[in-house]
């Protein structure tokens, strides 16, 4: 018998990285689906209630845990294009 155990929240080895430096995902590593599912949910990817394909991506979000857009200063847009 196999056992398999799996969970996003922990490493089975610990990396050997440097502080200070970033690191890119080498996918010619990855064996399985879940080597991807776990780099896609560490990257925290979020989508605002505005997006244009949010509807197909309902089935999909978490809909029980949202997450507040920060409020922008009120003059923001114009500090970004007026160069203020």
């Amino acid at each position: 018998m196999i056992e398999v155990k799996s969970s996003l929240n922990s490493l089975s080895e610990k990396a050997d990285v440097k502080e200070g430096y970033m690191y890119m995902i080498d996918f010619t590593t990855l064996t399985s689906v879940t080597d991807l599912i776990l780099i896609l949910a560490s990257m925290g990817i979020v989508f605002p209630y505005d997006h244009p394909n949010i509807n197909q991506l309902g089935k999909f979000l978490n809909l029980n845990n949202p997450i507040p857009l920060p409020k922008a200063e009120p003059n923001l847009e114009d500090r970004i294009f007026k160069g203020e």
